[in-house]
């Protein structure tokens, strides 16, 4: 606040703001697919079959918010780079 000169602030303002929603996705992607490893790996150990079913049924719960969350990325990143070209 009050670095960038007034006739500029405001696109500053908003260009980050949209930048920062592209990376907080980022990092919730990650996190999916470091939840998926962890999940994986313990498939690989599991020692019953009622233990396995209950890791395939979270991995098929995580299949779908990853689907959702990598889509909301893409949508993010595209409003940025359209926001990007406006404003030069």
């Amino acid at each position: 606040k009050g670095v960038c000169p007034p006739e500029s602030d405001f696109a500053f303002s908003s260009h980050w703001r949209a930048a920062r929603v592209v990376f907080d996705q980022r990092q919730r992607v990650s996190e999916l697919d470091n939840r998926r490893r962890t999940l994986e790996y313990a498939l690989e150990e599991a020692r019953s079959d009622e233990e396995r079913r209950s890791i395939r049924s979270e991995l098929a719960r995580l299949d779908y918010e990853q689907r959702a969350e990598r889509d909301r990325l893409m949508y993010e990143e595209s409003r940025l780079n359209q926001f990007s070209r406006g404003i030069r």
